[in-house]
């Protein structure tokens, strides 16, 4: 029998990479987000990238998230990499992720 607090941090949400790696910085390009537990059944995940939400986030299985409407980065902002978030209902705490992509 696993204890509940550690069933919690082997389910959590997490991030294994993210396609494609280059972002526009005018923002509207789809982003696929692939990890695990992203849930069994529609999430309805929140996903944000260098701290803006995607305008459209999809549910598509447990290991795979799409961001339909990359966010845009504001005229004069320095581009280049950029990390994020996810967030799926059940979890208290949102998945980090780190620099995967870059916008150009």
């Amino acid at each position: 029998v696993v204890p509940r607090d550690d069933l919690v941090d082997i389910l959590t949400p997490k991030v294994k990479y993210i396609a494609p790696g280059l972002v526009s910085a005018q923002g509207g390009t789809e982003i696929t987000i692939f990890g695990e537990h992203f849930g069994l059944t529609d999430s309805s995940p929140a996903v944000l990238i260098d701290g803006e939400p995607c305008g459209a986030t999809r549910w598509v299985s447990d290991g795979e998230v799409v961001c339909e409407n990359a966010p845009a980065k504001p005229s004069g902002t320095l581009l280049g990499l950029a990390g994020g978030q996810i967030s799926v209902r059940g979890y208290d705490t949102p998945s980090f992720f780190p620099s995967f992509l870059s916008y150009v």
